[in-house]
């Protein structure tokens, strides 16, 4: 599976602003975010676009890791900015705003998740079959090892499947994945650590099936 770019939104994008920046952990409200979705609750809605400039690859990478499907991933992203939009004259810089984001990508995330919960409990050992039925030709190593590992997550508890990717792909420290799951910081650790367990554990049956 080759990873693409998720579409634009339909929010204008300053060219100022850098694609494919990560959140920082030394963040200090009130944030830039902030400042931006205050001039959007202004009435100055071209700023929205600052706002889908800086986040819009780290919720998509969030969405599709989570999900493994890139038009549920992209429609995700869009829906996230959104409910940002429509909140943003009720916003209150309390908390970090990358922790506002993402518990609202996360709840975004769990409705989804309860929609689809029927094809989500299908067992891992019938998606891998169905996986290993198709033909791999032209794919590189990497690409069936992104299909390998897309599956494998997403047999994961939603919970530890989040805390893992806020942790990996965003970065998270583990007191701010506990804030935003209100959680304890050793609850954190203990999914983390599941999850990373889970995924090695599934991958050692591929690996005893001669499948890597």
């Amino acid at each position: 599976m080759q990873y693409t770019s998720a579409k634009t939104l339909f929010f204008p994008v300053s060219s100022q602003v850098t694609q494919n920046k990560q959140p920082s952990t030394d963040e200090v409200e009130p944030s830039e975010e902030s400042r931006w979705l205050s001039s959007v609750a202004d009435g100055e809605k071209q700023t929205m676009g600052l706002l889908v400039g800086k986040w819009q690859e780290p919720l998509y990478r969030f969405f599709y890791r989570s999900l493994g499907n890139h038009a549920d991933a992209q429609d995700l992203t869009q829906k996230t900015f959104i409910r940002i939009y429509k909140a943003a004259s009720r916003y209150r810089p309390s908390a970090k705003f990358s922790s506002w984001l993402f518990t609202i990508a996360r709840n975004l995330l769990i409705d989804e998740i309860k929609r689809k919960q029927k094809a989500q409990t299908i067992e891992f050992q019938e998606e891998l079959t169905s996986m290993t039925s198709l033909s791999l030709d032209g794919k590189s190593v990497v690409d069936e090892w992104k299909e390998i590992f897309q599956h494998v997550l997403q047999g994961t508890p939603e919970k530890q499947r989040t805390a893992l990717l806020l942790r990996v792909q965003q970065e998270w420290s583990y007191l701010e994945i506990a804030n935003l799951m209100e959680v304890s910081e050793q609850v954190v650790k203990t999914w983390i650590h599941r999850a990373r367990q889970k995924l090695k554990d599934r991958l050692k049956i591929l690996e005893k099936k001669g499948e890597l």
